[in-house]
């Protein structure tokens, strides 16, 4: 599934370029995808341009860039430097998230065992017994943590990418090796 969510990301890359959409959004919805297919064990398809118009999950990733990005600035920064209401922000970010999930999370695991998509989350309450309800309180990390590093890493390689054109013009080179005479589309 993760295979497939990064394919639909890249897929929906050449859109965004087109239309000048920004590529953070890009980067936190292709990371949102990745992270729904390995721990549901199937990709939402939120990586598309449109889907903040149309997905009911889209609101995940805006709330976890602004919690994210707040508690990053309480735990980095001097009490002195805090945002006002900085806390407060953070934990109704995080209400909201729990608010969200808990549907979405029951809803996976209403299904008998044995219907249950191959997942992380799967393996946590089947094979390792943890509770429903103790998993829904560790999704708010595991989100942030693979929104934030996937995103961070994909930004930085495009960057290098662009900085480097000897790089680009390497990775071309492996890209048609791998090809051969296949055509290709500018995605790729």
């Amino acid at each position: 599934p993760i295979n497939t969510a990064a394919e639909f990301a890249a897929e929906q890359f050449p859109d965004f370029v087109e239309q000048n959409a920004n590529i953070q959004i890009w980067a936190q919805c292709a990371a949102f995808d990745m992270f729904h297919a390995v721990m549901f064990g199937h990709h939402e398809g939120v990586a598309a341009i449109d889907a903040k118009a149309n997905h009911p999950l889209y609101e995940l990733i805006e709330l976890d860039a602004e919690s994210l990005g707040l508690a990053t600035r309480i735990d980095n920064t001097h009490w002195i430097l805090h945002p006002r209401d900085g806390k407060k922000r953070v934990y109704k970010a995080m209400d909201r998230l729990f608010e969200i999930l808990r549907p979405h999370v029951n809803k996976f695991f209403d299904r008998p065992v044995d219907e249950l998509p191959h997942s992380y989350f799967r393996d946590l309450v089947v094979d390792k017994k943890i509770p429903k309800e103790q998993l829904l309180s560790v999704i708010p990390s595991f989100l942030q943590a693979g929104i934030a590093t996937t995103q961070g890493l994909t930004q930085w390689a495009i960057l290098h990418l662009a900085n480097n054109p000897d790089k680009q013009a390497k990775l071309r080179a492996e890209i048609a090796e791998v090809l051969g005479d296949q055509p290709y589309s500018r995605d790729v």
